[in-house]
C-alpha cells in the first residue's frame, strides 16, 4: 500500500490469512502509520522512502490511518483461506 502525499493508492484491501502487507512512503512528506492488530495498536512514523510491514495471521479487519493526515484511512480484511 503506497502512501502519498495526502492519501493511500489503496485504502481498503482484502487478503488471506498469512499474507504480509507493506505500507510503503511513496510520496515527500511524512506519515505516522498507525495499525490496530489483534487488539495491539502500532505506531510507526514513515519517513519517504521507507517502508513498514504487517504478517496478519488472524482472520479479521484490521484498522489503519495517519495521525497527520486525518483523510488517510483504510482496512485490510483477512478471509480465511482453505489453501493455507
Amino acid at each position: 500500500i503506497d502512501a502519498g502525499s495526502k492519501s493511500f493508492d489503496q485504502t481498503d484491501i482484502e487478503v488471506a490469512k498469512g499474507t504480509t502487507v507493506v505500507w510503503r512512503n511513496a510520496g515527500g512528506t511524512t506519515h505516522k502509520l498507525v495499525r490496530i492488530l489483534g487488539g495491539a495498536t502500532v505506531t510507526e512514523e514513515l519517513q519517504p522512502g521507507q517502508s513498514e510491514l504487517a504478517t496478519f495471521a488472524q482472520p479479521g479487519t484490521y484498522e489503519y490511518y495517519c495521525t497527520i493526515h486525518p483523510e488517510m484511512t483504510g482496512t485490510v480484511t483477512v478471509d480465511w483461506d482453505p489453501e493455507f
